[in-house]
């Protein structure tokens, strides 16, 4: 059992779902988004939109509760996932007089409430502590998973791992993909 004391904010389950619809991130899980893959594709994704601000957040993480043990429904999905600049991992404690003393730099605050203006307008910033379970997802991982290739990308200045699929062709994108993408937009305005 892991428990991460993170520096961060909220990034609502639905407006996470959302993000990653309309920006077409095909390997962003928005139920796993601590996975090696989704978290590259999203820090991609976030260095093409928002380059300056993400050029100060070179440790930015999603960190996400999880209950191997809970087996209902309930369990495949909570309703945040957290965006951290720091992290913290502990299976027994965290001193957290200590490791909130050590302070964000203000360059770092201010470019964490920057993307937290665009993409969780209205959360906080703070400290929170996440329980999880099972990092990896081993208890429900399937025979035959991929795994990563260990290779070394440049992501926005800052490495990342790359992983041995290749990225479908963003061209080949389906007519109805476009559609729902075009109702998701409508909604975002209302």
């Amino acid at each position: 059992m892991s428990v991460f004391l993170v520096h961060g904010f909220r990034w609502p389950r639905q407006s996470l779902r959302i993000h990653i619809i309309l920006n077409n991130i095909d390997d962003a899980a928005p139920e796993y988004m601590m996975s090696r893959r989704s978290t590259q594709a999203m820090n991609e994704n976030l260095c093409h939109l928002y380059p300056q601000t993400m050029a100060k957040l070179p440790s930015l993480r999603f960190i996400e509760p999880y209950d191997p043990t809970d087996e209902t429904l309930a369990a495949t999905t909570q309703p945040y996932c957290f965006v951290a600049d720091l992290v913290e991992k502990s299976e027994a404690y965290i001193d957290v007089t200590t490791m909130m003393n050590k302070g964000v730099k203000a360059a770092q605050w201010d470019a964490l409430a920057d993307l937290r203006d665009h993409v969780a307008p209205g959360e906080t910033i703070g400290w929170f502590a996440i329980h999880n379970g099972d990092e990896e997802r081993v208890k429900n991982a399937r025979e035959g998973r991929e795994e990563a290739d260990g290779s070394i990308s440049e992501v926005c200045g800052f490495q990342l791992t790359s992983f041995s699929q290749q990225k479908p062709d963003s061209s080949a994108k389906s007519q109805s993909t476009k559609k729902l993408s075009g109702k998701l937009k409508n909604l975002m305005k209302k």
